[in-house]
Parts: structure tokens; sequence; C-alpha cells
């Protein structure tokens, strides 16, 4: 493989953090507007991994309620920020960071690769968070950026596509890394090679997206890529 940048996604990758966000979500959704906070935790995991005002439009949908209107939006999606923030910028939160991030981070670095992170979460609060995590400058020191999603600036192609401008590449040249089959379809349909790492779901199930890769540790990924 030749690849030369290598793109993360954020939740459930290189952190575990998509469980404290599904609660979070059910806990908004509850106070908010009085649903089962179960309900919603379940909507948020069938649509996990796309953009944030699509998430919260599919969870009302799956939940029954009307669609957000642009100020409810807003104040919702603040709210949500804020509530993130507060467990993932936590010290004493447990697990957030699997020991093998900062090493599979570490040896992709040494091996020349330019990282990203390639996220549909809020782009000040991954970098707050990866600035607190130590894990901030292994992106920046190697070229590369935290990007997270924004009107017209989304995960997927519109990510790649920047990337492919910014660092001279072709697509056959940048390799996204993900937890879910939505991160599969997204690198799929950006034309760029993917790697699916079990986790969040089995290998099997993401075996059926036909990812390039399937890995069980972000550990496996420099070694599969400099070995080729």
């Amino acid at each position: 493989m030749s690849i030369r940048v290598v793109m993360f996604d954020w939740d459930g990758t290189l952190i575990r953090s998509l469980e404290w966000k599904i609660r979070n979500g059910g806990i908004l959704f509850s106070e908010v507007f009085g649903v089962p906070a179960p309900d919603v935790e379940a909507a948020y995991r069938l649509h996990s991994g796309i953009p944030r005002r699509e998430l919260f439009a599919s969870i009302c949908k799956e939940v029954g309620l009307p669609a957000l209107g642009k100020e409810q939006y807003a104040m919702m999606s603040a709210r949500f920020s804020d509530m993130n923030r507060r467990v993932l910028l936590d010290p004493s939160t447990p697990g957030l960071l699997p020991e093998e991030t900062p090493l599979a981070l570490q040896s992709l670095r040494e091996a020349g690769m330019v990282l990203y992170v390639s996220s549909s979460a809020d782009q000040q609060e991954i970098i707050d968070i990866a600035r607190s995590l130590g894990l901030y400058d292994y992106f920046i020191s190697t070229g590369g950026e935290v990007l997270g999603s924004k009107p017209g600036f989304y995960k997927g192609r519109q990510h790649v596509d920047y990337v492919c401008q910014k660092q001279q590449v072709g697509l056959d040249e940048i390799l996204f890394v993900g937890d879910e089959p939505t991160d599969i379809a997204l690198g799929r349909d950006a034309g760029v090679r993917v790697a699916a790492k079990a986790g969040t779901y089995p290998a099997g199930k993401l075996a059926e997206a036909q990812p390039d890769i399937i890995i069980e540790s972000l550990t496996e990924l420099p070694v599969k890529l400099v070995n080729g």
C-alpha cells in the first residue's frame, strides 16, 4: 500500500468516547423533550457517524419528534458539546484513551505518515479533548490537522477533497480508519481505502461492509502499512 496520509475517525476509533456521547444524547433529549433516554440512545447507535445536524434529525424521526428548527438545533448542539466537554475533559473519566492509540500514532509518525482526524463532531470540541489527552501534536507535527464537521464541510468526501488538495496526494494515497459501517461507506464514497477497527462492532459485522483492512488494534496499522 502506497499510503501517505492516514485519516482517523475520532469517537470509538481513537478514543472511547462514543458511549459517553450516546449517554449524553439520551439525557439531553430526555430533559428537553421528555422522551425516554433509552429510545434516544438506540436511535443514536443506529445513526452514529453522520454529521450532528443529520444525527439529531434522525434521532427526532426515530423517536417521533418534529424536526428541530435552526435556533432549537443550535441550542441543543451547544448543550450537547458542553455536556461532552464536562465528561471528556475530566481526567477522572475512566478508560477514555486506549493505550494503543498513542503507540500507533507515534509509529505512524515515525514512518513519515501525515495524520488527520476526520470526524462528524464539533471541531473545537475535538481539538480541546485531543490537547487534554496529549494527542493533538501527533497530527499537527506531521503536517496534518484535526477536522470536524461544519456546514458545507463534512466528514467523508469533503474532508478527503480538502486533504487531497492540501497534501497534493491522490485518493489511492489516503487511508481512512473508522470503527463503524457508516465510516466504511463514507470512505468508499470518497474513493479512498478504508481500514475498519473492530470493537464498536465485531469484525464479522464490519466485514459485511467490505473494508480494505480489518484490524483488532490500532497498533496493527503501522505494521500493515509499512510492510505493505
